[in-house]
């Protein structure tokens, strides 16, 4: 018998099981972690495969991943293909956040909703000049979700799940982009999606390198890009002493297809654009970038002059 948290005992696993048993437990922590996190009280059976498929029944996600098995592969792109030794870097000029929420507040757009949106513009003027007919296209983007609940939150450690969005990249006017993102994005928070994917992703690295490489294989020809947004402080935090003007990161673009990691994170009240590319693919991530302030300018600018044309409402 071995001891568990709380001060009690389980019985040891059989000893054929002994070199499995920390990918056992593994699994068997991300089905509690999974069902805790939907709210039931269904108790972990014995064997791991039952539990994660359980959880998964559950949350409804069984029908939604077999949905993202089903969809077509993102079309052939400077986006996606195999990857060289060398990458590029690129990042935006800050965009202010009091100005990100007057753009999303005429729509009720969130900050991300504004951010993303923006980029895809940017994606769209970039995949154009590449020679992309980017009214006939899909960009899908690889989103992790964070998972932890609240009582966890600025805790070190992972615990995250996925989602596939797909940008607007078809739309033509930033209007139309930001309506459409905030629409897929406010399912996808509905969705079961990043729990499923979560537990899923955990049974496949569990397993052969065989099946984590299928799993990559197939959910990376599903999409184009990883992409992220991290909230970073609010308030000026210093190293030995000196005050940090400003943060940023690259995510990394895992697997063998997706070409590209785009990063969104805010600080002191301003939000950044970075972007890691394959060199070979996509060798001026810069374009992308400034096309990003371009394109943030220019929303703010129809909203401004919106507003300005709006009649004052009078005063009481």
């Amino acid at each position: 018998r071995r001891p568990v948290p709380g001060g009690t005992t389980k019985p040891a696993r059989p000893a054929s099981e002994g070199m499995l048993a920390p990918a056992l437990d593994a699994i068997e922590r991300a089905a509690r972690n999974t069902m805790a996190m939907a709210g039931t009280a269904i108790d972990v059976v014995t064997h791991p495969q039952q539990a994660v498929e359980k959880a998964l029944m559950v949350l409804g996600g069984a029908g939604m991943l077999l949905g993202e098995l089903l969809k077509s592969p993102d079309p052939q792109s400077p986006l996606k293909g195999e990857f060289g030794m060398r990458k590029h870097v690129a990042w935006s000029e800050p965009v202010a956040i009091k100005d990100v929420k007057a753009i999303g507040a005429q729509s009720g757009a969130k900050v991300n909703d504004v951010l993303v949106a923006a980029m895809t513009g940017a994606l769209r003027h970039y995949l154009k000049r590449r020679g992309v007919d980017v009214d006939h296209t899909t960009v899908r983007a690889m989103v992790p979700v964070d998972l932890r609940p609240p009582e966890r939150m600025g805790q070190l450690g992972n615990d995250f799940g996925l989602v596939v969005l797909e940008l607007a990249v078809a739309k033509a006017r930033s209007a139309q982009r930001l309506a459409t993102t905030k629409e897929r994005m406010d399912a996808l928070k509905r969705s079961p999606e990043p729990v499923a994917m979560r537990v899923l992703f955990d049974l496949f690295g569990r397993g052969p390198k065989a099946l984590e490489d299928l799993a990559n294989d197939i959910f990376g020809s599903k999409a184009s890009v990883v992409m992220t947004n991290v909230a970073g402080p609010r308030d000026t935090i210093y190293l030995a002493g000196v005050p940090i003007e400003r943060i940023m990161f690259w995510v990394p673009h895992p697997g063998r297809q997706l070409g590209m990691g785009i990063s969104i994170m805010s600080y002191r009240g301003m939000a950044s654009l970075a972007v890691i590319a394959d060199a070979r693919l996509v060798p001026d991530p810069e374009t992308i970038t400034a096309r990003f302030n371009r394109e943030f300018e220019n929303m703010l600018r129809t909203v401004t002059a919106r507003a300005a044309k709006s009649p004052a409402k009078p005063a009481l």
